[in-house]
């Protein structure tokens, strides 16, 4: 795109043929694209990534969306505020990849399953490590009390802090070394091996979705 005179800000909209926003690019994505002239941003045919809290994760644990489909898209100019350009691109699939339409779509419909899913778990991950902190730092603030802390408060806070163990093993949280097997790890190595599939997904991998949206 061209731009007559520096702007202040700049951001991409891009919507699938039903108007849907598959992905808006903003921020990080067009850093240094609001100088005058001629500006380029690199949209990676993924969906809205998973925005990031600032957590982590496993190994190949990631916030990318998955790729959308193929199609025609519309993509929205917007500067400081207002819509100056609205464009079609054409997404075509890779020819090297074959797979039936509706085996895409099926293997597509599951990828953004988990995608949403993904981030339930990290927003809950993230809930549950402040929880989790929370308690520890009133255990020691209590513990530095002595015998001035009163009994009912100490066994309350005892109460909190056995109710919240569970929700922080199934989470995953505070819980060191490898392979731990918890609830958001499962639905990113799940996203994983659906994103990086170039088939439907199998039956077993269907049910471990619905397993994984009960467990959150």
């Amino acid at each position: 795109y061209y731009l007559a005179d520096d702007i202040e800000e700049v951001t991409l909209t891009v919507r699938d043929g039903s108007g849907v926003v598959a992905r808006t690019l903003a921020g990080d994505d067009v850093e240094g694209r609001t100088s005058a002239g001629i500006q380029t941003v690199h949209w990676d045919l993924r969906v809205q990534p998973v925005p990031d809290l600032g957590l982590g994760g496993g190994f190949g644990t990631t916030l990318n969306g998955p790729f959308v489909l193929p199609g025609e898209y519309r993509v929205t100019l917007h500067v400081d505020g207002r819509d100056v350009g609205t464009e079609t691109v054409r997404v075509a699939g890779d020819p090297a990849v074959e797979i039936a339409d509706a085996d895409r779509r099926a293997q597509f419909q599951a990828a953004m399953a988990l995608h949403a899913l993904h981030e339930r778990a990290d927003e809950a991950f993230s809930g549950v490590t402040v929880a989790y902190e929370q308690v520890e730092a009133l255990r020691e603030a209590l513990g530095e009390g002595g015998d001035d802390v009163p009994e009912a408060v100490s066994t309350r806070l005892e109460e909190i802090a056995e109710a919240l163990e569970p929700v922080r093993q199934r989470f995953g949280v505070a819980v060191r070394g490898f392979g731990q097997q918890n609830v958001r790890s499962q639905v990113t190595r799940l996203k994983r091996e659906i994103v990086s599939s170039t088939s439907r997904p199998s039956e077993t991998q269907a049910r471990r979705i619905g397993e994984s949206r009960d467990a959150l």
